[in-house]
């Protein structure tokens, strides 16, 4: 392959080859590409070699991407580069800033999520291996806040992750939620769906920080039987526990599948009348831009969600959705106003809720703001 175009955007994606990442694959690669030349960069823990994988995609081994600009220098000058992105790895950002006095590109940082704080805050209890977590955390942290200082800005989760970090004030700090690629969806369900017993989605992971213990046991207050609850997740075995340990009454209304890939997802979303995204508000999610939650809607499937910030934000003015406090209690209210909600009603709560990410949460207008953020309103020459 040739070398990229002039002044290219480098984007270190963080994920592995084939993992069909929504915001990699969506948002950089395809919709940013319209403004200006990208470059994503995946890893490969079994790849020898750093290579081209076809157009505007490049692979490099895992334990080189503390060096990827070395590894790129082996394809194409980096005279070619006019910033890179890099998302969430430090050394990897480490790296760009040690060259970019040579070749005057900016560097970027995409903070997608604050994991370095998820390893502290996973760990349970109050005894020492949380100090010891909490201990490190605050070193890296440090480290962390004093590498990104000299960063060229911040591409945040959401408005509310900088000052949940301490990030370094004066810093330009542009929000890149999660978002949808509506040029890939399939139409969402033209009439309302009438079927009975009404069927609840929920898509997503199953472990211990999203707490859907709490969910299930708002399900099994529930006093009727009109209802089904159809868990997708690549945490299967784990859930089919949960539900037998959490819940008494209604087990056999929730059924556990398996995980699919995201373009089969979008047909199976379209076929249910109510979703679910119900995510316990402590400090890791209330930074968090839910990604479910823009599809569901983005496939016309009102959720009954949480009250968290980007929930409220986004759709608690049109009532397009039921709020819930996460609590069983609280929880079982919810699904009760959901499930007493006509077919038509939901239906018309769905397409609102579309109308609604389709104008803030649509990649195609985030990539327009994205490269005016990256290079002061136009690309380079």
């Amino acid at each position: 392959m040739n070398a990229p175009d002039s002044r290219l955007v480098v984007y270190y994606s963080d994920q592995v080859v084939g993992s069909n990442h929504a915001s990699v694959e969506s948002l950089f690669h395809r919709h940013l590409h319209r403004h200006v030349p990208v470059l994503v960069v995946y890893y490969d823990r079994q790849a020898e070699r750093t290579a081209w994988l076809g157009e505007r995609r490049v692979v490099i081994p895992y334990r080189r991407r503390g060096r990827m600009l070395e590894e790129l220098s082996t394809l194409f000058p980096l005279s070619t580069i006019a910033c890179v992105i890099v998302r969430n790895i430090f050394p990897v950002c480490r790296n760009a800033l040690r060259h970019r006095p040579r070749y005057g590109f900016k560097v970027f940082f995409h903070y997608s999520f604050p994991h370095t704080y998820r390893h502290y805050f996973a760990q349970p209890g109050f005894g020492l291996a949380k100090a010891r977590k909490w201990l490190n955390w605050r070193v890296r942290h440090y480290l962390q806040l004093r590498l990104l200082a000299c960063t060229d800005g911040i591409l945040a989760i959401s408005e509310r992750l900088p000052a949940m970090l301490g990030l370094p004030k004066g810093l330009p700090v542009l929000p890149i939620h999660s978002g949808v690629d509506f040029s890939t969806l399939p139409a969402p369900a033209a009439y309302p769906i009438h079927a009975q017993p009404r069927r609840f989605l929920y898509v997503g992971t199953m472990d211990e920080q999203r707490r859907m213990d709490v969910v299930l046991q708002g399900f099994d207050l529930l006093e009727r039987a009109d209802w089904h609850l159809d868990i997708h997740t690549a945490q299967e075995t784990f859930s089919r526990q949960l539900v037998g340990n959490v819940m008494s009454r209604h087990q056999a209304r929730v059924t556990v599948h398996p995980a699919i890939p995201r373009d089969a997802l979008y047909e199976v979303m379209r076929g249910y009348p109510i979703a679910l995204c119900l995510i316990p508000p402590n400090a890791l999610y209330q930074v968090s831009s839910p990604l479910k939650l823009m599809e569901y809607y983005a496939m016309g499937v009102p959720v009954v969600m949480s009250l968290l910030p980007e929930c409220l934000n986004l759709f608690g003015p049109d009532r397009c959705g039921w709020f819930a406090r996460f609590a069983p209690a609280d929880i079982r209210r919810a699904l009760e106003e959901a499930l007493d909600t006509p077919p038509a009603t939901c239906h018309a709560m769905g397409r609102t809720g579309r109308e609604i990410v389709m104008h803030a949460r649509n990649y195609a207008t985030m990539a327009e703001r994205l490269a005016g953020f990256l290079f002061g309103g136009a690309p380079p020459a």
